[in-house]
């Protein structure tokens, strides 16, 4: 499916340096733990994670050619992050790839994810490193919140 999305986005004449990608159903990876995963057809790393929170796997695919994988992936309740170093660039970029709860889960399930991703982003918010998170927030911007909270 990689190989895949990569042509439709080359098709296009669309690059990419990271995707961030949810509910991956390819790979076998257990709840907490995480893997990289060299896709040599298309240059990339894919940074596998199984959240405990989430039902499927979470990703970032990465451009091998333009960025190295520079420290260790954590795995949160929901979410995987790691720190990147991009050809060129002196500071390392904390990358993130979330997937929160469903607006059906409990409020709760949306407040440990939130608070879980804010624990891990502790370390790269004391080296005063650029943050970029990805993904699926599921939350209701343009309309009452979905929890029934306001």
């Amino acid at each position: 499916m990689l190989v895949e999305i990569s042509a439709f986005l080359e098709a296009f004449a669309m690059d990419f340096l990271v995707l961030a990608l949810q509910e991956i159903t390819d790979g076998e990876v257990q709840d907490g733990q995480s893997d990289m995963i060299p896709i040599p057809k298309l240059d990339a790393t894919l940074l596998l994670g199984k959240p405990r929170g989430c039902f499927r796997p979470v990703g970032l695919l990465i451009d091998d050619q333009v960025c190295t994988v520079s420290s260790k992936v954590k795995v949160g309740r929901s979410h995987l992050l790691t720190l990147l170093q991009f050809e060129g660039w002196e500071a390392h970029i904390c990358m993130a790839s979330i997937h929160f709860p469903h607006s059906h889960r409990p409020f709760e399930d949306f407040q440990a994810a939130v608070e879980s991703l804010h624990a891990d982003l502790q370390a790269s918010v004391s080296r005063e490193l650029p943050i970029v998170i990805l993904g699926d927030f599921n939350v209701c911007l343009l309309q009452e919140c979905c929890w029934g909270m306001g």
